[in-house]
């Protein structure tokens, strides 16, 4: 079976917010993927203003939304109560979906994670996306983030393990390290290219090799101005894999 998987972060409701989710949308679709991974997710909790049921509308895939980081944000020159939630966004079968809240840091609370297995043509693709905590110096929470999902991950069989989001770490910081050098050793399927509009590199897409797995083709994208603008200020990484 082919399997394609794109992970980004929609930058909440902040820049020109109209346009840029308009611009998301459009170049979301063109590649129509297996599954979608977004971070920073924006849902005002009492007002119309949605990311998540926008891309539900304009990409016609069924969202599964975790919402967390709940405060108040400025849209459209309006202060709104909202969630900086997670999103999968998928038409595939589930085998299983579960959400994790994980350890955070009293300046930063509200870290979550999902965990989905897509199950198509007996095959179970397990696909975890999260967003780590921003602190910066902070890794030693980021990596105990980490640790808290595989463990939880020990209980599940599936044929292809893939963690992908934001995990606000370079490559050399000790909640990378975990995942290449740790007892599962995955594998980046990116070579650590900017992710960021800093120049950094924070947003991944980690699998477990496996001999039955071949990457068809790999892409960094939304890393350009479209219309004037950037969709959001991380880029968003595409991978289409097959699985014998």
């Amino acid at each position: 079976m082919k399997f394609s998987l794109i992970t980004i972060n929609t930058w909440k409701c902040d820049g020109n917010y109209s346009k840029r989710v308009r611009v998301l949308a459009h170049e979301l679709a063109t590649f129509k993927p297996t599954v979608i991974a977004c971070q920073e997710v924006f849902d005002s909790i009492d007002g119309p203003i949605s990311t998540k049921e926008y891309l539900e509308e304009k990409l016609e895939m069924k969202a599964y939304f975790f919402p967390s980081r709940k405060k108040n944000r400025t849209v459209d020159h309006k202060n709104i109560l909202s969630f900086s939630g997670l999103c999968l966004f998928t038409n595939h079968n589930l085998a299983h979906y579960e959400e994790y809240c994980l350890p955070d840091h009293s300046s930063d609370r509200d870290r979550t994670a999902q965990f989905a297995i897509v199950h198509e043509e007996n095959k179970r693709i397990g696909v975890i996306n999260t967003h780590l905590t921003h602190l910066k110096g902070e890794h030693e929470i980021r990596e105990s983030q980490l640790r808290h999902v595989l463990e939880k991950l020990k209980k599940h069989t599936v044929d292809l393990l893939i963690i992908c989001g934001d995990l606000n770490a370079t490559q050399n910081s000790k909640p990378i390290q975990l995942l290449e050098n740790g007892p599962h050793r995955f594998e980046s399927i990116f070579d650590y290219e900017p992710t960021h509009a800093n120049g950094r590199c924070i947003d991944y897409i980690f699998y477990k090799p496996n001999r039955n797995c071949t990457i068809l083709n790999k892409k960094i994208i939304l890393n350009k101005q479209i219309e004037g603008l950037w969709p959001s200020d991380h880029f968003g990484l595409y991978v289409n894999l097959k699985l014998n």
